[in-house]
């Protein structure tokens, strides 16, 4: 019968080891996945890199914010900036700082408590997009902005960053793109429309 002798440094309950079929050429760790996606061990890098940067949300969040409207600047008008109309530049604009600090907090509570709680992580998706349904954004800005945001995440945290973030990361940022609709199809481009990653043109 199935067995689990190749399951490693599981996190999940005892009650709850995956069942894995032995193979002599493969090893496997905690590859059950739930709502999320995610295995085990990716939902614990992924608290781990969320944990070293969780005390200073404000200033991280403006950050993410700032070198997505670097890399891609067509996505400054998917924000609303005008509570601040005497500001002379985008860093100084009083409005980034609340903007900032609820995206920055809607990523952090689906890793935070929603990797914990897959029918909350679930239930928080849904809010999510439901609150983007009426502003344009598609599967493939989902994907962008998570390769931001990992971008960011090596920079900020060099050496910090353990070399299964960034696929944990990546498939945290699928699951949530699924959520979203594709892209009309407008100029014939059939990969933006699935949502694969735009190629960056600035």
């Amino acid at each position: 019968r199935a067995v689990n002798r190749h399951v490693k440094g599981s996190f999940l309950p005892k009650e709850n080891k995956p069942t894995i079929v032995a193979d002599d050429d493969l090893r496997y760790d905690d590859v059950a996945m739930d709502l999320t996606g995610l295995s085990a061990s990716e939902k614990i890098t992924l608290f781990s890199a969320w944990g070293l940067i969780r005390k200073d949300l404000d200033v991280h969040g403006r950050n993410m914010l700032l070198l997505l409207f670097h890399k891609y600047p067509r996505y400054v008008s998917y924000f609303d900036f005008t509570d601040d109309p005497n500001a002379q530049s985008l860093v100084d604009n009083k409005s980034l700082f609340s903007q900032s600090i609820h995206v920055i907090k809607a990523f952090g509570s689906l890793i935070e408590y929603g990797l914990k709680d897959p029918a909350l992580f679930n239930e928080t998706l849904k809010k999510i997009t439901r609150f983007h349904e009426e502003r344009n954004v598609y599967s493939r800005d989902i994907l962008t902005i998570g390769e931001v945001l990992l971008d960011y995440l090596a920079q900020v945290l060099g050496r910090q960053v353990s070399d299964s973030l960034p696929d944990a990361f990546r498939k945290l940022f699928a699951t949530i793109a699924c959520r979203f609709p594709a892209a009309p199809d407008v100029d014939g481009d059939v990969n933006d429309a699935n949502g694969t990653l735009p190629e960056d043109t600035q």
